[in-house]
C-alpha cells in the first residue's frame, strides 16, 4: 500500500523514492501496471502455501522495507518457513557497498550463508520458542 508504512516513512529515501517505485512499476509493463496481479504485486496473492524456505531482505531506509516483512508474515501464517532481515540504517541497493560498509557486508554474508543452507535442504535459523 503506497499510502502507508515504509512507502510513506521513506518516500524520499536516497537511492529509491516512492515516485521511483511507482514509475518503475508502470514502465515495466509499458502501461499502468495490472492491479491485484501476483506477478506484479506478490503480496496480493491469496495463496502463500507451498513456497520454498524464504529469506526476505529489506533495507531500513527504503520505501519497500515493509513489503519484505509482510511477505515473510504471510508465508509463516500459511505454514511455511520464512525469515525477514532488515538492514538497519541502509538504503535500497546497499549490497553494492558490501566491500566498504560493514553492515552491508554482514547482510551479504547472511544472504550467502542462507542460500548455501537452503541448497543443502537446511533451515539455518533457530525456531522461535
Amino acid at each position: 500500500d503506497p499510502t502507508s508504512g515504509s512507502y510513506q516513512t521513506h518516500a524520499h529515501a536516497p537511492m529509491l523514492t516512492l515516485a521511483d517505485v511507482l514509475f518503475y512499476k508502470d514502465i515495466r509493463h509499458g502501461r499502468p501496471a495490472p492491479q491485484d496481479e501476483p506477478s506484479v504485486t506478490p503480496l496480493c496473492d491469496p495463496d502463500f502455501t507451498q513456497l520454498p524456505p524464504t529469506l526476505a531482505i529489506s533495507a531500513e531506509c527504503d520505501p519497500l522495507a515493509d513489503d519484505a516483512r509482510l511477505y515473510t508474515d504471510k508465508i509463516i501464517r500459511a505454514g511455511g518457513r520464512a525469515r525477514w532481515s532488515n538492514a538497519k540504517g541502509l538504503v535500497h541497493g546497499y549490497l553494492r557497498a558490501r566491500k566498504m560498509v560493514p553492515r552491508a557486508a554482514q547482510s551479504f554474508t547472511l544472504i550467502v550463508e542462507t542460500i548455501s543452507a537452503f541448497a543443502n535442504s537446511a533451515w539455518p535459523f533457530e525456531e522461535p520458542r
